[in-house]
Parts: structure tokens; sequence; C-alpha cells
């Protein structure tokens, strides 16, 4: 009998062995690429603006229009890099349970979403967006400022980078559960039907023209509303006069919406919808960390 028990204890540790070196692995992998193709394409991005810009003999043959525009794209680089590296250190966080909580009371507005625009205009301008936010002022809730800001900003900026050209991203802020609610679509490439819930899988990506990313901007988000005891939801379809069909839609009423699957000009959509209740140590069980 005991040898039964030994045998099945090192099954199990011999198991839990290869589940580990299979994450390490996979971690690995994301870091090779990382390096290898996310981070060395924004860095030369960054070096061949900065360089022929301050090239006096190039950067006089260049308009300001052109000038501007390199430049817009070396601080979007940056700021893409900036950010890829923070959602890594953070989803590493959340593996080794050390992602800090420390709740207070902010205004989502004036605290988070104007600040995230601003450091993202250059992104923006690049692609010739424009950012709505419908009723973002004055809303006050209690929530980790630092999470809060990390998982609003990945939203906004996964709506910048799988957005299309010349389009307008929409979002709106209201009270949920005496917290907040914040919806953000954009036009662009969409999300496939089958991959609504698998979006927010570690190193999750569905592009299908190449975009790139990390796949740990939505991971971190879900995370991040899980903490807070929200929750986050995707959502997606297809844009028909103006009018905004998910999947569900068509499907439910093929005669009302007709939709032409071989259309290369289709024009699809994503929709994001965090939702965050109010905190409170009771209802969440959760102390707050201090920072080390």
């Amino acid at each position: 009998m005991k040898e039964k028990e030994k045998d099945l204890a090192s099954t199990i540790n011999i198991r839990e062995v290869c589940a580990e070196c299979e994450r390490l692995n996979r971690h690995l992998k994301w870091v090779v690429s990382f390096v290898s193709h996310e981070l060395s394409s924004s860095l030369g991005t960054v070096v061949m603006n900065i360089s022929a810009l301050a090239d006096t003999e190039v950067a006089k043959r260049l308009d300001k229009d052109k000038q501007q525009r390199m430049m817009l794209g070396a601080l979007s680089s940056l700021n893409l890099m900036q950010d890829m590296v923070r959602n890594y250190l953070a989803s590493t966080k959340v593996k080794d349970g050390q992602l800090s909580f420390n709740p207070t009371k902010i205004n989502l507005d004036k605290d988070i979403i104007s600040k995230i625009v601003k450091r993202l205009m250059p992104a923006l301008k690049m692609k010739s967006m424009e950012f709505i936010c419908e009723h973002c002022r004055d809303l006050e809730v209690v929530c980790d400022k630092s999470l809060i800001h990390i998982a609003i900003k990945n939203l906004i900026n996964n709506a910048i980078k799988y957005g299309s050209i010349n389009t307008t991203i929409h979002s709106s802020l209201r009270k949920w559960h005496k917290g907040f609610e914040f919806t953000i679509t954009n036009e662009g490439i969409g999300i496939p039907e089958d991959k609504l819930e698998a979006v927010f899988d570690e190193f999750a990506r569905f592009d299908p023209i190449g975009i790139g990313g990390t796949g740990l901007g939505l991971y971190l988000v879900r995370k991040i509303a899980t903490m807070h005891n929200g929750n986050i939801k995707a959502n997606a379809g297809y844009i028909l006069n103006d009018k905004f069909i998910t999947y569900e839609m068509a499907r439910k009423n093929p005669d009302q919406y007709t939709v032409d699957l071989n259309e290369e000009r289709i024009r699809k959509f994503a929709t994001f919808v965090l939702r965050i209740p109010g905190w409170t140590p009771a209802k969440s069980g959760l102390k707050a960390k201090k920072e080390d």
C-alpha cells in the first residue's frame, strides 16, 4: 500500500514538474518572440526616425508634415515598447501573487482616462483616429488607481492598434453597482465569433493581418477586473448601413441582416465592456498591499 502511495506521489510530482516546465517554455518562447520581433521592430522605427530627424542634411529635405509624422511614429513606438514591457512584468506579478492592490477614491476621467488619451495622442494621430468618451466627467469610484489605469489603457491601446485608419473610437462611462462600467467600441479587424472568450487568454493573438502584439493586454484586463470582483466581456460583429450588428443579431435575424462574408470591404467592429463594482473590504475579502 505504501509503495503504491509513493508511486502515486511521484507521478503527481512529475506531472507538476512537467506542467511548470511547459509554462516556463511558453514564457521563454514569448520573450524570444518579443525581443526578436516586437521589440526590435519598434526600436528600429525609433532609431530610423530619430536618426533622420537628427541628420540636418536629411531633415531639411523633409517638409514639416513628414517630420511631424516621423516624430509621432517614434513616440508611438516608444510608448508601445514601454506598455509591452509593463504588461509582461505585471502578468508575472499576477502569477506570483505579488500584484499590489491599493484601493483609493479617484475621478476616472481626471485621474485616468484623460491622461491616457493625452499620452496615446501620437498613436491616434498616426492613424487619423478620434477618441470620444461619453458621460466621462465627474464619476468618482473606489478602486486601485494603478491597476484600473493599466486595464483602461490596454483597452484603448487595443482599440487603436486593431482599429482602421480615419475612424472614431467610441467609449462611454456610467455608474454600475456603486462602481463603473466602461464600454469601448472600434471599427477594424473585429474578433472572430469563436474567439470572443479566448481573446482573454494569456498570449492570445488572433489578428489576421499580422499586426503583432504580446497577447497579454486583454489577459491583464480580465485579471484586474477579477481582483476588483468585476468582469470584462467582448462582443463583435458587422457594421451595416452604419448600424452595429452583433454576430448573435445576424444569426437570429438572417432575413433582416444579410452579411456578405466574401465582401472584401466588409466593416467589422469589436466592443469591450469592463464592469467594476464599488469596492469595500468586507465585500472583496482582499487586503490592500503596500509596495515594497
